[in-house]
This record gives C-alpha cells, structure tokens and sequence, in this order.
C-alpha cells in the first residue's frame, strides 16, 4: 500500500521520538490492546504495515498527546492511514464501518451497546 507522505511522516517521528514511557497506555485500552508501546507499533506500521482494524479502533480522542511528555499525536497518525486507507480503495464494507468499529472499539461506551443482540 502506498501511504502519503505525511502518514509517513507521522509514523516516522513517532518511531523516532517516542521514549516507551508508556504514559499514553495508561489509560487507552486500544493501545494496551495492540501494542507494547507506540514506538513499537509504528515500527512495526513501517516495515510491515498494520492490520486496517489498528488503525480504524482508535478512539481519535488525543488523550495519548495530552499525556505524552513530547505530545506526540498518535491520533492524528492513525487518521491519516485511514484516509490513505480509504484513498487506495479500502472498502469501508471489509470493516463494516462504523458497526465493526463499536462492536470491536476498546471504549466501554461502544462496546456496552447492545451486547448480546
């Protein structure tokens, strides 16, 4: 997949810069979920790319840059693959949209909803 230049842009500074402290993890289920820390996973983004539902179960809420010493915006770098996703043809049915995001999402609002039906 060919990614814009500033997802990699994004993706390579937070590879770079990112120091493990795991302050972001803290708090944010996704990424306890899917990663050791964020320098790990956007390691892991560039030499091998992410499964699409990575990207699509963050919660964009930018609690990662608040926290973060160096405010990387993990968030914003997870927007932007979905937009380069979305851009190379991703069909938003392979994920089923927003139904998949709430039924997989790690927010306990999405993921309470409706269980069982």
């Amino acid at each position: 997949m060919d990614y814009s230049h500033e997802t990699l842009e994004l993706a390579e500074m937070i590879a770079e810069t990112c120091t493990g402290c795991k302050r972001c993890m803290k708090d944010c289920l996704f990424l306890q979920r899917y990663c050791e820390d964020p320098q790990e996973l956007f390691q892991r983004f560039l030499s091998e790319g992410l499964e699409p539902i990575i990207p699509y179960s963050c919660m964009l809420c930018g609690r990662c840059a608040v926290v973060c010493p160096l405010q990387l915006k993990l968030d914003d770098a997870f927007l932007s693959i979905r937009r380069d996703m979305i851009k190379e043809g991703l069909p938003l049915k392979q994920l089923k949209s927003v139904e998949l995001h709430q039924k997989l999402s790690t927010s306990k609002l999405f993921t309470a909803v409706n269980e069982g039906k």
